[in-house]
């Protein structure tokens, strides 16, 4: 998706929510594109089988882990806490379950159903939204199963390295200089569906570049926070 890497230049730029696979790239105003069908979570053999349906819209609200108050920024290399902007994001996400599988699109809380197209600028999601393919807009989808009353979701990162680059995640250019990411795996017990309450393990990271120079040159603050203990909460509307 978007190259990382210390002080990384960032080559092309769009959105990406709700908190799957390998292979996109990101690009101004356009769909983050996977050309490979990726089947929903599931596992290598069995029937899963739900003891409950969360299909509907909720309030998507992603907590960063509390040791994120101490993390290395890889330009400057000094320890310096995740900043407020990324420490608690909130997104509209409609959920909808088949049988076990579950999809969910979600959508910056402040682009009232659109998403970054632009850093900082709202706008509509395309009409051809297809989690199934992963032909959406900047990772604004998550695929999982409900097994029980159990929850998982994957927003999956490149096989061995923490940081969120190569696989699809959420990659959210919030204002004209500032970037939001998260990747990992959503865990949780549906013991209320109206009030879904989890885990994940993952990465959440916040990116800044220098107002004159943004996009297209050196980031000045890029900051990886890896724990597994961020959490998320999905509050039906």
């Amino acid at each position: 998706m978007r190259p990382t890497g210390r002080g990384a230049i960032l080559a092309d730029i769009v959105l990406a929510a709700a908190l799957a696979g390998c292979g996109g790239q990101h690009s101004t105003g356009t769909m983050s594109v996977n050309p490979s069908p990726v089947p929903a979570v599931a596992p290598a053999s069995g029937v899963i089988s739900a003891a409950v349906d969360i299909t509907g819209q909720y309030i998507l609200t992603l907590l960063a882990s509390p040791t994120c108050t101490a993390v290395v920024d890889g330009i400057s290399q000094r320890p310096l806490p995740l900043p407020t902007a990324a420490q608690m994001r909130r997104y509209d996400a409609r959920v909808t379950q088949r049988s076990a599988q579950l999809e969910v699109v979600f959508t910056p809380a402040e682009c009232n159903g659109g998403y970054y197209r632009e850093p900082g600028i709202c706008g509509p999601l395309p009409a051809q939204l297809n989690c199934q393919t992963r032909a959406y807009a900047a990772g604004g989808c998550a695929l999982g199963v409900v097994s029980g009353r159990d929850m998982t979701v994957d927003v999956i990162p490149a096989p061995a390295t923490p940081h969120c680059a190569g696989g699809d995640y959420w990659f959210e250019p919030f204002t004209g200089t500032e970037v939001f990411e998260a990747c990992g795996i959503w865990r949780a017990s549906i013991d209320d569906p109206a009030h879904i309450t989890g885990t994940v393990e993952g990465t959440f990271g916040y990116l800044r570049a220098p107002a004159d120079r943004y996009p297209g040159h050196f980031w000045e603050s890029d900051l990886y926070c890896r724990a597994t203990d961020h959490r998320f909460t999905l509050t039906k509307r």
